[in-house]
């Protein structure tokens, strides 16, 4: 199968969803939980679905915590979060 870029742009409001093909969008409500690995962020709208956001996609630090934080107000305790690491 050909790899397509894809796009996500989050704001407080929705998740947009963008790829050669097509593109997207759904609110934070849509979200019924989100979990954060070492290397990625896991929304799931569903129970066994699930949209995978690698942690590499962000710019810079201050875009991984402010991501961070939109989960945190947006899906409260439903949100598992990793504390970021001091250095």
């Amino acid at each position: 199968p050909e790899q397509r870029q894809v796009r996500c742009a989050f704001n407080r409001d929705s998740v947009q969803i963008s790829d050669g093909l097509g593109s997207g969008g759904a609110s934070w409500r849509a979200y019924r939980k989100a979990t954060e690995t070492r290397g990625a962020f896991y929304l799931f709208p569903q129970k066994e679905l699930f949209v995978r956001i690698p942690k590499r996609a962000f710019i810079s630090t201050h875009q991984l915590a402010g991501f961070r934080a939109i989960l945190r107000e947006k899906l409260g305790k439903a949100a598992r979060l990793q504390e970021p690491r001091v250095k």
